[in-house]
């Protein structure tokens, strides 16, 4: 099987609604890296794998209406104001046997911009706060 694009198929899903109108997206993992370096290394750093952390960042079109199932900027914006709790990130495909990743992300920054004829767009960013899952998109019967 040939290798597929898969970036017009990925979509950001918080708290179970599909962030309306994404334009683009960032998804980013890292590990810790823990200094075991001693007096008696040959003079080269040493370390063991430590702690991971993910984050997540997208750019959208501000819309007026909110299309059933979709979160708007106003959402996102709500959310953090005043629930102050996390929502769970999936970066989800629907192709049938595609692995995605999902897990629990709180909103640490959103803005939005724009200017005289031009669309109003936002950025929003998710700092996760618990662990990154891979699921599988199961295949219909």
């Amino acid at each position: 099987m040939a290798n597929e694009v898969l970036s017009k198929e990925l979509f950001i899903v918080v708290g179970g609604k599909t962030v309306a109108r994404a334009t683009s997206y960032s998804f980013d993992v890292s590990q810790d890296v823990i200094d075991t370096t001693t007096i008696h290394n040959t003079g080269y750093k040493e370390g063991i794998a430590g702690d991971l952390s993910w984050n997540v960042s997208c750019d959208g079109l501000v819309t007026r209406g909110t299309v059933t199932g979709e979160s708007s900027y106003y959402d996102l914006l709500q959310h953090m104001k005043t629930n102050k709790q996390p929502v769970e990130v999936m970066l989800e495909s629907k192709t049938a046997a595609d692995e995605y990743e999902k897990g629990p992300a709180l909103i640490t920054s959103i803005s939005k911009s724009g200017g005289t004829g031009e669309v109003v767009t936002y950025s929003v960013s998710f700092q996760g706060v618990g662990a990154l899952t891979t699921v599988t998109v199961p295949t219909p019967i």
